[in-house]
């Protein structure tokens, strides 16, 4: 008899993440994918650093993978590597998981609507590097994560979810960083109900663990706000 359910199951969006580093957020968001109910798959872990240890946990876990050192390489001519591979592996959407490059306005132009980036702030604040440090040293009562559409403007396109994180007296940028990484890899599962909302504008917050839910258009549905705090 035939699998009646396989028939109906709407098709998983293929996801390309890129790393820089060790690849938490890049873990929570693969095993995620590897839970009941998950919208998204990862097809490919890109990396411009070969020794990136998210590649390594990619591989063990049999993800494709992909390495590309930008030195000496144009920053035009390295994205156009990266995004080649993104597309030989069929990827339909691209999330920044500590991706710590500026990419080129073509490339951005490119993935339109199409593209997320895990930024360790709650922006609006604190967009760009050491965020941790800048939310200590303004004495900001809790620190987090944004999910938002990547834009040519740094940090800047429409955040679409943020966990927040409190920052205790006495915490260190280190301590603050661990704090949200832990809050990042507990919220990112897909249990949490997908959005699919097209924008925050619309009325909606997404969940890192719902990345193609993103962009969906707000015909389909509508949801509450998501926002965590710990």
């Amino acid at each position: 008899m035939a699998d009646t359910n396989a028939e109906t199951s709407p098709a998983k969006a293929k996801v390309a993440v890129f790393v820089s580093g060790t690849g938490t957020n890049m873990a929570a968001l693969l095993y995620a994918s590897r839970l009941p109910g998950a919208v998204y798959e990862i097809v490919l872990v890109a990396a411009n650093d070969a020794d990136a240890g998210g590649l390594q946990i990619a591989a063990t876990e049999g993800v494709a993978t992909f390495a590309l050192s930008h030195k000496g390489m144009s920053r035009a001519d390295h994205d156009a590597a990266m995004e080649k591979a993104a597309l030989e592996a069929g990827a339909q959407y691209i999330a920044l998981a500590g991706y710590m490059r500026i990419l080129s306005p073509g490339f951005v132009q490119r993935w339109e609507g199409r593209m997320l980036n895990i930024h360790p702030s709650l922006l609006p604040k604190y967009p760009g590097l050491d965020t941790h440090a800048r939310a200590i040293a303004a004495g900001d009562s809790h620190g987090g994560a944004s999910v938002h559409l990547v834009t040519e403007e740094l940090d800047a396109g429409e955040v679409l979810g943020q966990i927040k994180v409190k920052i205790h007296v006495n915490h260190t940028y280190d301590q603050a960083e661990t704090s949200v990484l832990m809050a990042f890899s507990n919220r990112a599962r897909p249990s949490v109900p997908p959005c699919a909302c097209s924008t925050a504008r619309s009325g909606c917050g997404i969940m890192p663990s719902t990345l193609p839910s993103a962009f969906r258009t707000p015909a389909m549905s509508r949801c509450e706000p998501l926002q965590f705090s710990t």
